[in-house]
Parts: C-alpha cells; sequence; structure tokens
C-alpha cells in the first residue's frame, strides 16, 4: 500500500476517533448551552457519518456494504446551520421555531434521494457500475452544497467578529481563526471539484479531500468549544 493510501486510512481512523472522543464532550457539557451544543453536536456527528462513507469508498469496501453508497449525500447541508446556530447561540441562548429553517435543504435533498437511499444493495452496485461520468445531478448538488457551506462560513465569519468582547474572549477569536482558514479550503477545494469536472479523476478525489479537511475543521472548532466552555458560560451571562 503506498504511503499516500497509509496517511489518508490514518487521518480517516484518527478523525473519526477524536470526533467520537469530542462528540461525548460536547454531550457531556451539553447543558451548559443546549442550544448552541446540540446543533455544534449535529454538525459533528453528520461530519463524522460524511467520512465513515468516504473512508468506505476510499478503502473499496462499498461492494461489501453497498447501503452506504450516498447515504451521507445530503448531510452537508446540515455543516452550515449546524456551526451557524452554534455561533448564533453565543450571544442568543434560547432557540427559536425558525431556527429549524435552516435545515430546510438538508430535508429536501434527504427526500430527493430517499427512492434511491431505499433501493436494495444490488441495484446500488448496478448503478455505480454502470456509471461511467459524474451525474449531472452529483455535479448540481456538489455546487449546492458548495455554495451553502460557503455562504454559512462567510456569515460566521461576519457574526464573530462582531461579537461583543471579541478581542478578549479565546473562544470567540480562536474560532474565527479557525473559521476563516476552513474558508480557505473551500476555496482550493471548490477549485479541485472544477479540475475534476474539467480534466478528469485526480490522484485524491475531491470528496476525500473534503472529508479529511471538514473533519479537521469541525474538529477543531468542537474542541475549542470544550476547551473554552467556560467562556462560552460566561458569554451568556446576563
Amino acid at each position: 500500500m503506498p504511503a499516500l493510501s497509509i496517511a489518508i486510512h490514518a487521518l480517516f481512523a484518527l478523525g473519526l476517533a477524536q470526533g467520537l472522543f469530542l462528540a461525548l464532550q460536547l454531550w457531556r457539557l451539553r447543558d451548559r448551552n443546549r442550544f448552541g451544543y446540540s446543533h455544534l453536536l449535529l454538525a459533528l456527528a453528520a461530519f463524522m457519518a460524511v467520512m465513515l462513507e468516504q473512508w468506505v469508498i476510499y478503502a473499496d469496501a462499498w461492494r461489501a456494504y453497498p447501503h452506504v453508497l450516498r447515504a451521507t449525500v445530503w448531510m452537508p447541508f446540515l455543516f452550515g446551520p449546524g456551526l451557524w446556530l452554534f455561533v448564533v447561540s453565543l450571544s442568543r441562548p434560547r432557540g427559536r421555531t425558525t431556527d429549524a429553517l435552516h435545515y430546510l435543504p438538508a430535508a429536501m435533498a434527504f427526500a430527493y434521494f430517499l427512492p434511491f437511499l431505499l433501493q436494495s444493495g444490488a441495484d446500488k452496485i448496478a448503478f455505480v457500475l454502470g456509471t461511467h461520468s459524474i451525474p449531472l445531478e452529483s455535479s448540481l448538488f456538489g455546487l449546492a452544497k458548495a455554495a451553502s457551506l460557503l455562504s454559512y462560513v462567510i456569515a460566521i465569519r461576519w457574526r464573530l467578529r462582531r461579537q461583543p468582547g471579541f478581542v478578549d474572549n479565546p473562544l470567540t477569536r480562536r474560532f474565527a481563526i479557525v473559521n476563516d482558514v476552513f474558508l480557505m479550503f473551500l476555496l482550493a477545494l471548490l477549485g479541485t471539484f472544477i479540475s475534476e469536472h474539467l480534466v478528469g479523476d485526480l490522484q485524491i478525489p475531491s470528496d476525500v479531500l473534503a472529508a479529511v479537511g471538514f473533519s479537521l475543521f469541525i474538529y477543531a472548532a468542537s474542541l475549542i468549544a470544550v476547551a473554552h466552555w467556560r467562556d462560552f458560560a460566561l458569554s451568556l451571562a446576563p
């Protein structure tokens, strides 16, 4: 197995292990702010599910587990809303009914792909083996997911820097730095996605790059939230 492949497998394994640890920490601390940590936990769970699917596909084990195919195709629409509502909770600790509207694109994407998800494993394998180019719907959904996440990351950047006490609060300041780095990664990933459609498959698929990059971001964000829970709690004080 080439060194690059070993490194990617190691990143997947490490990412999932770290994600489980941070998920437990967020769950343990959820009472300090149920609104914010619940949404961040949802985003973390979605990231982990996407990464697990990509790991199975990268390991070429999808024939043995065909039901993982496209199982998480709708979940990237959970990333932006989960992160955004966590940041919103820094200044508004209580949720609103309208907050659920942020998850409407995820619900619509899930409904669209539900017929495929309900197919048999044999049908899913036949679909993959019969696909010799990137389907149009995959391209359109890929662009939609990228646009959604970019919009939320830019909105998070704007809101964090207008947060009262931004300079003096380690939680918001470090979260903003991680968010800026992730924004640059998203732009680079978008360039990779476009290159795949123009010149063909690359050595490392954009889906794998996305899974690794997304995991590093959400784990960094979650780690900051856990490490600075005292600042988070104090920011909610009247």
